[in-house]
């Protein structure tokens, strides 16, 4: 069983942002945030699916959300780097597709 995103993330706390229902669907966008210095910083950005039962109780609930984006905001220096990766490389493939 993996640990709980929270428990490396001291200080951490879920803030829902929006509900929606749509028959017996729940979905509910919420963040994993954190106070830094004053402001509140979304460490984790999430959409959450329920499916509701008869009885009121959720059947079923799925998580969603980018794990890399979690470990770009704990590791700026990594997040820049990949950034920057990310941008040569798109450069390149548009250059190459323009000798086609």
């Amino acid at each position: 069983m993996s640990p709980t995103p929270w428990k490396g993330f001291p200080g951490a706390r879920f803030k829902v942002r929006r509900i929606a229902v749509e028959g017996d669907r729940l979905f509910i966008r919420w963040s994993l945030v954190r106070d830094k210095r004053g402001a509140e910083v979304s460490l984790i950005e999430a959409l959450g699916q329920s499916v509701i039962g008869v009885d009121g109780l959720a059947v079923r609930h799925v998580d969603y959300w980018d794990t890399v984006q979690a470990i770009h905001r704990r590791i700026p220096v990594l997040a820049f780097l990949l950034e920057r990766l990310r941008r040569l490389f798109s450069v390149g493939w548009s250059g190459a597709a323009a000798l086609d």
